[in-house]
């Protein structure tokens, strides 16, 4: 794609922006991002606009290799190159593996929301407990198998290190207990390894008087030695627009285009909400080394559906979406995935013990997103509420069929090339009641 074409695609979005009226809450929510954008258009000259449009066009360069050069704070090693995106040709199922049921793991009931691969070692799985616990545990990857389409037999995970209060007690500190009060026990959301450090999001439900709580921290990869940094918000946005997955991304992509911010969550689990994002957010942060306790670190707004503006076409208003990833290929293309279901079982909906109900119904899928688009938009090329997937893979072939079947987190192990998603509920615990995880493993060619 040539500069014009580019410029071009870009000033095609831009006439086709629709911007509603929203509410006042709504745009005080984006006045700093968008001051911050409008003080760099102010004093860009035309010059640097066209180079920064040529340097683009030869960035998101589709069926060429083409190379970024890395920007200050970036490695030799790090410089991103890509050949195009990632289409449904790309993930081929591997196999999976689950949690051992009895009663010592009865803390993995519900499970799976999040997840992270840890490259430390020979590779091994972070996985969340029960929600209302708020805990997490690091498990090995045993050798995976296929499954036959029945909640039977799997290969088991060994529990390296056993379910733990990765906060450190400062959860139930900034939600607020029940016994203190609060509505909820805190929840984990999302979960990434960064620089040797275990990221987590945590957020409330119920949340019905709109607290402002923080739902970012992290902790040392060593459960027996904590040493915990944060919680802490993101800039002006809310818990329930960040407080989800997490993921990082290319050095050289985040200096070119996120001002440096390493790191990208979102929240996208009950869009019906007045204070949700009405489609997948995207928001660009960077942890800090340390941060006071709920503070507030800068963001930036990369793809944020606001109520009364915008609403994703590409989801059910149901969508349930708690897992994404930044996925990249052996040949260079890549994609930022979320994982999630396109909507989700109805509220007076009741299963009997092991029933099972039609998988595509529920749209376990995988959303694809081009990183053009997300760069587009984190530049003010175009607005927030356009950055949608560029396709859809269906995962009903691959799931275990479940009474209303639910899609977890996801991780990617790059240097493997092998993707991870959860489906919770599936195993019967030996209560009957709390059905555990299972790990489905895809491999990116």
């Amino acid at each position: 794609m040539g500069s014009g074409e580019l410029k071009e695609r870009f000033s095609a979005s831009e006439a086709e922006l629709n911007i509603g009226t929203g509410s006042l809450s709504s745009v005080k929510k984006r006045a700093a991002q968008r001051q911050r954008r409008q003080r760099v258009a102010a004093g860009a000259s035309t010059l640097v606009v066209l180079a920064l449009i040529v340097i683009s066009s030869q960035f998101f360069l589709r069926g060429n290799a083409t190379t970024v050069d890395v920007a200050d704070g970036g490695s030799a090693d790090d410089v991103w190159t890509t050949t195009g995106t990632l289409t449904s040709d790309d993930f081929t199922y591997a196999g999976s593996f689950s949690i051992a049921p009895g009663p010592e793991n009865e803390g993995f009931g519900f499970g799976g929301f999040a997840i992270a691969y840890n490259p430390a070692g020979s590779g091994s799985l972070f996985l969340s407990g029960l929600p209302e616990d708020g805990t997490v545990a690091e498990v090995s990857i045993p050798e995976l198998a296929p499954h036959d389409g029945a909640r039977g037999q799997f290969s088991e995970a060994e529990i390296l290190q056993p379910l733990t209060d990765i906060t450190d007690g400062r959860g139930d500190a900034f939600v607020g207990t029940i016994e203190q009060g609060g509505f909820e026990h805190f929840r984990i959301g999302g979960l990434e390894v960064v620089d040797g450090r275990l990221h987590w999001t945590a957020w409330r439900a119920f949340d019905v008087t709109n607290d402002e709580i923080p739902g970012h921290g992290h902790s040392s990869l060593d459960f027996s030695d904590l040493d915990v940094e944060g919680p802490w918000s993101l800039s002006n946005f809310d818990n329930f627009v960040t407080a989800g997955y997490v993921f990082d991304v290319p050095r050289s992509f985040a200096n070119e285009f996120l001002d440096g911010q390493r790191l990208i969550s979102g929240y996208q689990l009950a869009p019906g909400d007045s204070d949700t994002s009405a489609g997948p957010p995207f928001i660009a942060f960077s942890p800090p080394d340390s941060a006071i306790p709920e503070s507030r670190i800068d963001a930036l707004e990369i793809a944020n559906f606001l109520p009364g503006e915008s609403r994703s076409t590409s989801f059910d208003e149901r969508a349930v979406f708690p897992g994404g990833e930044w996925v990249s290929t052996s040949d260079g293309r890549h994609g930022v995935v979320l994982a999630g279901n396109s909507m989700q079982i109805g509220q007076g909906s009741r299963c009997e013990r092991g029933s099972t109900t039609d998988v595509a119904a529920h749209g376990p899928q995988l959303a694809l997103y081009d990183p053009a688009d997300l760069a587009a938009a984190a530049t003010g090329s175009i607005e927030p509420s356009n950055v949608e997937p560029e396709s859809i893979v269906s995962l009903e072939a691959d799931f275990i069929p479940t009474c209303g079947v639910q899609v977890g987190g996801i991780s990617f192990d790059e240097e493997n090339g092998r993707l991870f998603v959860a489906q919770q509920l599936v195993t019967a615990n030996e209560s009957g009641f709390s059905g555990l995880p299972v790990v489905h493993a895809f491999d990116v060619r």
